[in-house]
């Protein structure tokens, strides 16, 4: 192992003791960071996958980010493709599958403000 497989193995952990401790104390959202699988043994917790389509995650980044539409679509297959490294990587598992969340959601056919409703409602 180099020295930036250690930082990084490092930063995880600390990442892992920071979220466990936060969930431990008090009602928090925690986006990412693999959080679904890090509190599998906390109660009380409800993990929802939000994805959408290519389309619509194009669309999304060339406006957010003023990129043209190869470049959007290249820096989104990128930090999924990183994203599924992380995961394999940290918790040997795949990231993205239905089975490690109690809900997933396609945002594209409801939008942020519906797909904020829905989670709230189902996770109460």
């Amino acid at each position: 192992m180099n020295g930036e497989d250690g930082k990084y193995d490092a930063l995880f952990h600390a990442e892992e003791r920071t979220i466990k401790e936060i969930a431990a104390k008090e009602s928090c959202v925690i986006i990412g960071r693999l959080a679904n699988f890090i509190l599998t043994e906390q109660k009380n917790t409800f993990h929802v996958f939000i994805c959408a389509d290519m389309v619509s995650k194009v669309k999304r980044v060339m406006i957010r980010e003023g990129l043209n539409e190869k470049e959007a679509e290249k820096k989104i297959k990128k930090a999924d493709s990183e994203r599924k490294s992380y995961c394999r990587h940290f918790m040997q598992k795949e990231w993205g599958m239905a089975n490690a969340y109690d809900l997933s959601l396609k945002a594209n056919i409801y939008g942020a403000e519906k797909a904020a409703e829905i989670i709230t409602e189902l996770a109460k």
